[in-house]
């Protein structure tokens, strides 16, 4: 598989998933299934989520801080972020584009689980992440390839139209999606490290809430029902097209794929700092993990 873009989702911008269903303004409550809606907060100008026992895990790029978790703010407390360790002997980078902070209170939400094994294809995944609502109406896109990147230019014309999906707004909430499974794939983000990643697409003729996300959802969770328990199973870290180079991340249009570090890789390393239901453990352990290429915001 060819991938000829994948971006970071920059701290200096705020966008998130983007859903496929009404008018794009919707899903900014719990579903009713809910995989753990509450635990998605908003760190800086992206996302983070809440683990439990006052640990919370977001990217690398987005940084430790502060988190707001339904309209309460919480402070990080000093001396507690770790990086997570890609694995040895893979070729890797040693660092991987991830982190574990401890919040300095208690933000009262319950703890989730992280996935300890690996979804398939297929499987169904719910989205979270600080949203930037679409534009009601699709956009079409005419691409000129003979620039280095592509040049992407909107068009009324669809004839001309060699992509089509949706341009975004300023209005920013936390908003839920859906998805599959396309696959697997290890990217590289540069300083930020290579990583291990589950990914999925924004299909035209997806899910009813088909999602994708976009730049700013850096930080944001993607559960994955295990045996009828959900699981926290990635977190969101970039965006990627399979055939034009030069989208804007701000875009999600129909073939982007969404990419999402698999903690099936790296839960060995935060695991233990999760209370059990009704059980308070603590420790920090240490692993790692791999890579694919682009370009970064």
């Amino acid at each position: 598989m060819a991938i000829l873009s994948i971006q970071l989702f920059c701290m200096g911008l705020s966008w998130g998933v983007v859903i496929a269903s009404g008018d794009g303004s919707g899903n900014t409550s719990a579903p009713v299934d809910d995989p753990g809606f509450a635990n998605v907060g908003v760190r800086g100008s992206a996302t983070a989520v809440y683990l439990g026992n006052r640990y919370v895990i977001t990217a690398n790029h987005v940084g430790a801080g502060s988190v707001n978790f339904g309209g309460s703010s919480y402070a990080a407390e000093g001396g507690t972020t770790v990086r997570l360790d890609n694995p040895m002997g893979m070729g890797l980078s040693a660092k991987t584009d991830l982190i574990i902070f401890r919040l300095a209170s208690d933000p009262g939400l319950p703890s989730l689980s992280v996935t300890t094994s690996a979804p398939s294809v297929g499987d169904d995944f719910v989205m979270i992440g600080r949203g930037r609502t679409r534009e009601i109406g699709e956009t079409m896109w005419d691409i000129n390839t003979g620039t280095d990147p592509d040049t992407w230019t909107e068009t009324l014309i669809e004839a001309e139209a060699e992509a089509e999906g949706y341009d975004t707004s300023s209005v920013r909430t936390i908003r839920w999606g859906d998805n599959e499974m396309a696959g697997t794939q290890t990217i590289n983000l540069g300083t930020h490290g290579d990583v291990l990643s589950l990914y999925t697409q924004f299909d035209e003729a997806g899910m009813t809430h088909e999602a994708q996300a976009v730049a700013g959802d850096s930080g944001g969770a993607v559960f994955w029902k295990d045996g009828g328990e959900w699981k926290l199973a990635g977190i969101i870290n970039a965006v990627g097209g399979p055939t034009y180079d030069g989208a804007s991340n701000q875009w999600a249009y129909y073939t982007a794929f969404t990419y999402a570090a698999d903690l099936s890789e790296y839960s060995d390393q935060f695991i233990h700092l999760i209370p059990e239901p009704g059980v308070c453990s603590l420790l920090l352990v240490s692993s790692g993990i791999v890579l694919f290429r682009r370009r970064r915001l």
